[in-house]
């Protein structure tokens, strides 16, 4: 195992989860220097090897983080930190950690929602824009309904996940 990879990973995924939630937003320089350490911490356990595989996760999981940018289900800050965990962790780690982020917000979703007492309009909600897209044939972009509904810090769900995949492998 990589450590040294997992454990400044998870220093960037910390602090930038701490910037979340002290302000919805996650400054631009923190993905650039995790794109930058990681391509040092790749370079020194990996040598060129270590580049590519840097230069492949950067990429994949920018496209799937895109990809689910694009539904509305995450913001742009969550699509550049899973770009940084796959330039740190590599495609296949990145894909665990992007599946297992994905389920862990969808159950902080449903705790802050019971919590809330919204569970009931915001499935009736999430129910139509299922609909919608059947509809069209195509995937649209999510729309929360109501400010602030159904938002959650992803930055959270995105640091368990690297936490958890860490102690995995």
């Amino acid at each position: 195992m990589k450590i040294l990879a997992y454990m400044v990973c998870a220093a960037v995924m910390m602090y930038s989860t701490i910037c979340d939630f002290r302000s919805y937003k996650v400054s631009n320089v923190i993905p650039v220097t995790g794109w930058i350490l990681a391509l040092i911490v790749r370079f020194v356990e990996g040598g060129i090897t270590g580049i590519i595989g840097w230069s492949q996760g950067t990429v994949v999981l920018f496209l799937i983080g895109t990809f689910v940018y694009l539904t509305g289900a995450i913001g742009g800050a969550d699509v550049k930190m899973f770009s940084v965990i796959g330039a740190f962790l590599g495609v296949n780690v990145g894909i665990t950690v992007v599946v297992i982020s994905l389920m862990a917000g969808a159950l902080i979703g449903v705790i802050k929602m019971t919590v809330e007492g919204t569970f009931i309009s915001r499935i009736r909600h999430i129910a139509e824009y299922v609909k919608c897209c059947v509809m069209r044939g195509e995937l649209i972009k999510y729309e929360a309904g109501y400010e602030g509904g159904g938002v959650i810090h992803f930055m959270l769900p995105i640091m368990i996940a690297v936490i958890c995949v860490a102690g995995i492998v």
